[in-house]
């Protein structure tokens, strides 16, 4: 039942892309004054699918629940919608709903605004905030919720240096249900060199802490860095290659690398092909962790194919396959299609 409500509301948008004229919405509200409407559905199936092995507790008077395994982070159900409504040349509001259903008891809403005005040719600020919703239908305790307030810049010097700050702070009940008081601080920095045309060079760190007191009173503190490296290559061939790698360590002495590369290629110019190959390694040292994965480290792969087509100068559709494969007996399947309409 809840698959088609959230069917209807796709209709519903789509509908309302169709119905609405482009060209004279943008003439009724003025020169710079537009919005864009993007919807999404993504579905995830497990190709090959197995549970850890179990693990035999000595005592028979302990009752062993099966963990899940590490791959909560790909829905298999995901439905997206996105409005950017653009006042003027100089500000924008971006609105985002995403539902998730991770399985059959477990579902996540996520809302989004962000507001963003440019200083002028160089300079632009903006603020956003988030709230995040996970409903666990089997035990209430297992529900929580929380917000995100962050704020940032960007500084763009002729389009030869490029740099993004930001900070953001999360509320405590966003990590775990059992959060009574703290919270969590994210800083990030991004700074992109070009050095010719066609060669440009970024890195982005990232700092997470969360720190709160649970509602039995412990102390509950993390910290985690995200170095991530990119290398960005234009070719005469009208072909984008990206390489990439993600280098991550934290607190609880995990540590996880993941190099990839991705090659667009502008096959017409309303059609846009991306290739993608994203490869993942990571060792975990904490046994809560370790319980969930087969041997002592957690190794995937995962290639994409995307294909963007504009159907007109205001009309895209987005079409996209991965396969993910990891050295615990899981193999996944995800497809994507996604519709962008400006008005």
């Amino acid at each position: 039942m809840r698959y088609k409500i959230y069917i209807c509301h796709i209709i519903a948008s789509i509908s309302i892309i169709f119905l609405n004229p482009p060209k004279n919405y943008a003439q009724l509200l003025g020169p710079g004054y537009q919005t864009v409407i993007k919807v999404e559905y993504q579905y995830s199936d497990y190709f090959n699918y197995t549970y850890p092995d179990p693990i035999l507790y000595e005592y028979p008077d302990v009752i062993y629940l099966q963990p899940q395994p590490y791959i909560s982070s790909f829905p298999e159900h995901r439905f997206l919608t996105k409005i950017s409504q653009y006042f003027g040349f100089f500000t924008n509001l971006g609105l985002r709903y995403q539902k998730s259903i991770l399985d059959d008891n477990i579902q996540q809403d996520i809302y989004y605004a962000a507001l963003t005005h440019e200083l002028s040719d160089l300079y632009s600020v903006s603020g956003a905030y988030q709230y995040m919703k996970l409903n666990n239908q089997v035990s209430d305790t297992l529900s929580y919720a929380g917000h995100m307030l962050e704020l940032g810049g960007k500084f763009n010097f002729a389009g030869a240096i490029y740099i993004e700050p930001s900070y953001a702070y999360y509320t405590s009940s966003y990590f775990s249900p059992e959060a009574a008081t703290g919270g969590g601080h994210n800083i990030s920095l991004r700074l992109r060199q070009a050095f010719s045309p066609t060669l440009a060079v970024q890195v982005k760190y990232d700092y997470l802490s969360v720190g709160f007191t649970s509602t039995k009173g412990d102390e509950n503190y993390y910290h985690a860095n995200t170095f991530t490296l990119w290398v960005s290559q234009w070719l005469s061939t009208q072909t984008a290659i990206h390489m990439l790698g993600r280098f991550y360590w934290d607190s609880y002495k995990t540590y996880s690398i993941s190099p990839g590369f991705e090659v667009i290629q502008y096959v017409k110019w309303n059609v846009i092909l991306h290739l993608s190959y994203r490869f993942y390694h990571n060792k975990p040292t904490l046994e809560s962790s370790l319980q969930r994965i087969t041997g002592t480290s957690f190794t995937t792969n995962a290639a994409s194919v995307i294909l963007d087509y504009r159907v007109s100068a205001n009309t895209t559709i987005g079409l996209k396959y991965r396969f993910y494969t990891s050295n615990q007996d899981i193999d996944m399947n995800t497809y994507l299609i996604s519709l962008e309409q400006v008005l």
